[in-house]
């Protein structure tokens, strides 16, 4: 069928139903002829079937209506016509669709549509008798039914013709109408129940039984078949029994268009979900209602995947559209509306209308991002800043595809997903990676990549200047007060730097205690020196704390473009370089790097490289310095100590190179030298008959701190043969001084090990009382810093008491390094410490010499 004309042919079948239903009652009454009966109900059969059907579908069953049905245009001129009109008239189909309402009727006024247009509704059918003339010329009586449609904004006519002579059929062709009538209501998949006025039911097709039939209840539904269900509305809102939509229809005399219903069984709790549409037909002279027509379907698994659908949108933060290329409207899911806060005409939107939702130079991009997926047919991906439902901004993923038919692209479809909190999670991680958790300043990274654009912006003559800062004895302070403490202060720190330089600069915290500002542009020495004098004095002022003041001066260093560093790197290290000159000179001043700075930062750039090259050339050695119990004067052990010769640069002290070796990480694998060169030894003395109770290494905390560690201990003792006992390690408080996990395990593995613990140059820091409780230590090592002054001192001689005396009490040994006089001896081993070393008994000795040493001082 060509033209849209359900909705007409709907009210031309329940207009065919009322004419039935009186001339059923008139044939009861023996008043009118059966075969009038018969006309009417076989074209109420292929009028319902017909409306119920799709376009596609609908075209054979419009040729099998027996009655003339035809569509007209405003003007009068046949549009379409089934085949009964073209036998009723004369025409071939052809023949008839190049015809007018006039070549049927010369005898109709030239304004005929225009009057049957303004005595009609698109809700009533219009009813005539006339006389149409045979394609022969002969003129033939027919009723005329006809009702309006709207199509593609057109008006059109349909019009049903009845033949007034052919109503002799007799009572055997009216039951054969019935017989077909029934026949087509029972194929039909759509439920199809009618009843009368009194909702009792007159007919039930197979399909209303076939869907009900699971619930337990009869197809007439009655009142007792509601007993064991529950009716809902869409919603789930339960209906009373005088509300189903059958009785509203009765009632309302109101035609129920297209209403879901959900029917739960008392018994089985089996639920379905049917779509419902209930048509009251009225008696055309009394206007009451002589029939109840009820047409449904199972829509449970439509429904369901709706539901589901729609709960996945919900749970996914996406919407499903549709955007029509030809009107520029939207359709969207209700998901979309809800994401949007939008209220939708018929599911359209305005394209418009959307596209003010997009914040900002976003919108011109999402229009350029649509005009090059138009020319191009290619599919969209775009992410777009968008104000969501309750004005909120947010952000939104929209992906969507063409649809393309003939070369002519139609449309897009897509889904357009709520991305807001993974672009505020990507944010504050960005954020994150580029923030100082404790302060909130740029971090070091961060700080590294803006200079690094402000020296690729940055002209010949000017550019950017890097300002370092370094808290002065801050450690002293953070172990006085504690790390809550201390993080509040540098929190303070940080702000009260960025609060006295310029607002264009950037202020980070690139270390602990250490702070950089960035000048992105600096035209004049003065300028930076003011600077760097206006942080010097900020720092003059004490931070309060908890209601108490401290002072915590800064030592600074100035580094600026070109002169002083050419590459971010060199500017950074520049400025630490000079700041760590400031701190030489006395701390809480201000640096400028200088030639003679780069001279020294050139000798210690050699020292790092050659120091990465010392193990490859065997460079590194060890030495040992002998360790005496106090008492008997006898050598129980000793202590290894690591040198190095380098072919470049001569022999390097320890003071030097270890330091760089710590800074660079190379200590790591270094230590390991030691300790592995150290147990070898040990091993080579006791298989050659020398007597030696143990080996001290000293660990770096970075070695201590390596996943490796306890693992090359073990290795290295398992080598030579080896107990535990046989190695003493020598840990600084730095490699203690966190009380993490990783450190406990550490140790307990070390403990299970059996290796002695003993914490190197004790009474130095604030925390060395509390490392004897947290950590199992076996012995402890004064500093040689107190030796110097025992036992005239009495400060030092008074500490050295303590330790003693608190070691004791702790079961722990003591050993006493940097004893060089025999007065110092005696004071020791009078106050009870077990071990010591210094030059009073020997100097680090080279293998050779230490075994020597050993032999001549074996006292059996």
């Amino acid at each position: 069928m060509s033209f849209h004309v359900q909705s007409a042919l709907e009210r031309l079948a329940e207009s065919l139903a009322l004419e039935l239903d009186c001339l059923l009652d008139a044939i009861n009454a023996g008043r009118q002829p059966k075969d009038e009966a018969n006309q009417l109900k076989f074209d109420l059969e292929r009028m319902t079937e017909l409306a119920r059907l799709s376009e596609s579908r609908s075209r054979g069953l419009w040729d099998t209506i027996p009655s003339a049905v035809m569509v007209l245009d405003q003007s009068g001129r046949i549009m379409d016509g089934n085949l009964a009109a073209s036998k009723l008239l004369g025409y071939s189909p052809e023949d008839l669709r190049r015809r007018t309402v006039f070549d049927l009727n010369p005898s109709l006024p030239l304004d005929h549509m225009g009057n049957v247009q303004r005595r009609m509704s698109f809700d009533n059918v219009d009813v005539v008798e006339t006389e149409n003339r045979h394609a022969d010329g002969h003129l033939i009586q027919v009723e005329v039914r006809s009702a309006l449609l709207e199509d593609q904004g057109q008006i059109r006519v349909v019009a049903v013709v009845h033949e007034l002579s052919r109503q002799n059929l007799n009572r055997e062709a009216l039951q054969k109408s019935e017989s077909l009538l029934r026949e087509m209501l029972n194929s039909l998949d759509h439920g199809i129940v009618i009843q009368d006025k009194s909702l009792q039911t007159l007919l039930v097709n197979n399909a209303a039984k076939r869907i009900l039939e699971p619930l337990g209840v009869s197809a007439e539904f009655a009142e007792a078949d509601f007993a064991r269900v529950r009716v809902c509305d869409a919603s789930g809102r339960a209906i009373a029994w005088n509300d189903r939509p059958q009785a509203v229809a009765l009632r309302t005399r109101v035609a129920i268009e297209s209403t879901m219903l959900g029917l739960i069984s008392a018994q089985s709790h089996r639920m379905i979900w049917l779509k419902m549409a209930v048509y009251p037909k009225l008696d055309p002279i009394t206007g009451e209602v002589r029939q109840v027509i009820s047409a449904f379907s199972d829509v449970t698994e439509l429904k369901r995947s709706a539901e589901l659908f729609d709960e996945a949108q919900r749970l996914g933060n996406a919407a499903g559209f549709e955007y029509d290329m030809v009107d520029g409207t939207v359709f969207l899911t209700e998901q979309g509306y809800r994401m949007f806060g939008l209220v939708a005409a018929n599911k359209a939107v305005e394209g418009g209308s959307l596209l003010a939702l997009i914040r900002g130079h976003d919108r011109e991009r999402a229009l350029s991002v649509l005009r090059q997926a138009i020319r191009d047919r290619q599919p969209v991906d775009v992410e777009l800043r968008v104000t969501l439902s309750g004005s909120q901004p947010g952000w939104v993923r929209v992906l969507a595809r063409p649809h393309v038919s003939d070369d002519t692209l139609l449309r897009f479809t897509g889904v357009v997903r709520d991305v807001t909190a993974q672009k505020l999670e990507e944010e504050r991680l960005k954020r994150r990676a580029e923030q100082d958790t404790l302060t909130g300043l740029a971090n070091r990274d961060s700080f590294l990549r803006s200079l690094r654009g402000a020296i690729d912006a940055a002209s010949l003559a000017h550019g950017p200047a890097v300002v370092f800062v370094d808290l002065d004895r801050f450690k002293v302070l953070n172990d006085l007060l504690g790390h809550a403490a201390g993080d509040r202060l540098i929190s303070a720190c940080g702000q009260r730097l960025r609060n006295n330089v310029p607002a264009s600069c950037l202020v980070a915290r690139i270390g602990a205690d250490e702070f950089a500002a960035l000048l992105p542009e600096v035209r004049s020495d003065d300028l930076l020196t003011q600077i760097a004098e206006r942080i010097h004095r900020a720092f003059q002022r004490p931070f309060v704390d908890r209601g108490e003041d401290f002072l915590i001066t800064a030592s600074i260093g100035l580094a600026r473009y070109p002169n002083q560093g050419k590459i971010a790197e060199d500017l950074l290290r520049h400025a630490d370089a000079a700041m760590q000159e400031a701190k030489r000179r006395g701390r809480n001043r201000w640096q400028t790097f200088s030639a003679d700075l780069a001279n020294t930062l050139k000798r210690e750039l050699l020292i790092e490289t050659q120091l990465r090259k010392a193990l490859e050339n065997h460079e590194l050695r060890v030495v040992y310095q002998p360790k005496l119990d106090l008492q008997s004067g006898r050598v129980v052990g000793a202590e290894a100590l690591l040198r190095w010769n380098s072919k470049v640069l001569g022999e390097m002290s320890p003071d030097i190179f270890i330091p760089h070796a710590e800074t660079t990480g190379d200590i790591v694998q270094i230590g390991n030298f030691v300790l592995r060169e150290s147990c070898r030894q040990l091993g080579d003395w006791r298989r050659s008959g020398l007597k030696l109770d143990h080996i001290a290494v000293n660990i770096s905390y970075r070695q201590f701190l390596s996943d490796r560690f306890e693992g090359d201990v073990a290795d290295a003792l398992l080598d030579q043969g080896l107990d535990g006992s046989s190695l003493e390690l020598e840990l600084t408080e730095r490699a203690l001084i966190e009380d993490s996990p990783e450190v406990n395990a550490t140790m307990d593995a070390l403990h299970r090990l059996g290796v002695r613990l003993c914490i190197d140059d004790f009474g130095e820091g604030y925390s060395a009382l509390g490392l004897l409780r947290r950590f199992p230590v076996q012995g402890l090592k004064i500093s040689n810093k107190f030796m110097q002054g025992i036992p005239i001192n009495p400060v030092d001689s008074r500490l050295c008491e303590v330790i003693v005396q608190m070691a004791r009490a702790l079961n722990v040994r003591v050993t006493a390094e940097g004893v060089e006089t025999q007065q110092q001896w005696q004071f020791l081993s009078a106050l009870g410490a077990e071990y010591g070393q210094g030059f009073l008994f020997a100097r680090p000795l080279e293998v050779n010499d230490f075994e020597a040493f050993l032999r001549a001082n074996d006292t059996g």
